[in-house]
């Protein structure tokens, strides 16, 4: 049996990104924790003590600190995830929630590789190229591409089945980011991807879903 710590605070900015799906993960399985968001200006102050110099970090029980590198797999996630029963297990099936995850997160990755371009038409030149039909296909078209394929291999509601995980949930924000317009530069065309219909099925399937529901109408009170 799993134990569930005292206290819990996710340190993160307030945007969605990193933070997003672990927050989810927190709310979905009635995890109670605090939800930590530091302002841009802030971040200076704080970024020499925090591991890694990066957030987002987990505090757990004031004391014991989690954190992520930023193109490494989330352990918080996993973290949160296996607290809110929303990481398997069996090792076969978190073998198989991991091979969604971590293989979705090259998509948001290969795009926050290009934020150290600060000159603004080579940045949109390199961002419209990740994105790119071809031939050849940019890199997020391609691991799009991928991952609606492996998507498809399973006739579940979500990516491993018919039981919501992490996987799902960083599935669905990463495409949000992208529909929203998160990633400024992105060619509009690019921001809804309609092509990959088993991507879109878990996007929407985890949008309906009664508590992500119910999460986001706590957050447009609360703006």
């Amino acid at each position: 049996m799993i134990k569930t710590p005292t206290a819990l605070k996710l340190t993160y900015f307030p945007i969605e990104a990193l933070g997003e799906p672990i927050r989810l993960a927190f709310f979905i399985g009635g995890i109670e924790f605090e939800d930590e968001r530091v302002h841009w200006n802030d971040f200076g102050s704080i970024r020499g003590s925090l591991p890694f110099g990066q957030l987002p970090i987990l505090t757990i029980d004031n004391k014991t600190v989690l954190c992520q590198a930023r193109t490494s797999p989330s352990p918080i996630l996993r973290y949160a995830g296996r607290l809110a029963n929303l990481y398997p297990s069996d090792p076969l099936e978190a073998a198989l929630v991991d091979q969604v995850t971590f293989g979705a997160q090259e998509i948001p990755e290969a795009i926050r590789n290009t934020m150290s371009v600060y000159d603004k038409e080579q940045k949109r030149a390199v961002r419209e190229a990740l994105v790119a039909n071809g031939p050849p296909a940019g890199i997020v078209l391609r691991t799009f591409g991928h991952l609606d394929g492996l998507l498809g291999q399973t006739s579940g509601t979500f990516s491993v089945g018919d039981k919501l995980t992490i996987a799902d949930l960083f599935v669905f924000n990463m495409v949000a980011e992208f529909m929203t317009g998160h990633w400024d530069m992105v060619p509009e065309s690019a921001r809804i991807p309609q092509p990959f219909a088993n991507v879109m099925k878990v996007y929407q399937n985890v949008k309906s879903h009664p508590k992500v529901v119910e999460w986001y109408k706590i957050q447009q009170k609360e703006r």
